[in-house]
């Protein structure tokens, strides 16, 4: 999402998409906890290569990301999270392409592109409020969406995309988070209409966090064709 939001090239028959991973995990030897955490984490890195034709080119795996020792006299561990970093590697055929995440005038229209995938477990908002409601789950992929949405941003497919004047991955924090550092930088306000969806709590579709999900903006010249084509 990072990538197509600067420009890469995606769907396209020439475009490129390699990933490599980074596993920096604590030793998953020491606890079966954790070695079910990095077969889980492999599974999942898998499916979403295969799904996105992304192979993997290159990786790194640091496994003993682990201190032991004493405090005061007790014996003491301490161990990272486990983490697995990504880098993406594209191709953009057309650096006018590239967008940055802010809006750039009033007046704009915003979008949400993607947004059902959104979950509270593992968000921002949960790591500060462990209390969540009881609907609370975990924001899963749907790789199909993904290659839709993934292919008309990144020029696979369609034209309008082009007349987006800012993208931001809807990521930490969720929705409002994601707009709200759209607007930070050129001082603007906005009025939204949230989308509370079907079945979806006002915290969830605030706060989410999960997959294909991205925050656009465009000029209110440009919404008719680009709202019937992301539609299409």
């Amino acid at each position: 999402r990072n990538a197509l939001c600067v420009g890469a090239d995606f769907g396209a028959p020439d475009s490129i998409l390699a990933l490599v991973d980074n596993f920096c995990w604590p030793d998953p030897v020491r606890s079966p906890e954790k070695m079910a955490a990095l077969v889980r984490a492999c599974y999942g890195l898998r499916e979403a290569a295969l799904a996105l034709s992304a192979p993997l080119v290159s990786g790194k795996d640091s496994m003993k990301n682990d201190f032991h020792g004493k405090r005061d006299g007790q014996p003491v561990s301490i161990s990272v999270p486990p983490t697995l970093l990504m880098t993406a590697v594209a191709k953009v055929s057309e650096v006018r392409h590239a967008r940055s995440a802010d809006f750039k005038a009033a007046g704009d229209v915003i979008y949400l592109i993607g947004g059902g995938q959104l979950g509270l477990w593992g968000s921002e908002l949960f790591s500060m409020n462990p209390e969540l409601p009881s609907e609370a789950r975990l924001g899963e992929p749907d790789w199909g969406l993904a290659r839709k949405i993934y292919s008309w941003l990144g020029r696979g497919q369609g034209k309008m995309q082009s007349k987006l004047r800012s993208l931001h991955d809807l990521s930490e924090g969720g929705l409002l988070v994601a707009i709200a550092e759209g607007l930070l930088a050129r001082g603007h306000g906005a009025a939204i209409e949230l989308p509370h969806g079907e079945g979806q709590s006002p915290w969830e579709s605030d706060f989410g966090e999960g997959f294909h999900s991205f925050v656009a903006s465009a000029e209110p010249s440009d919404a008719n064709a680009l709202e019937s084509e992301m539609r299409e």
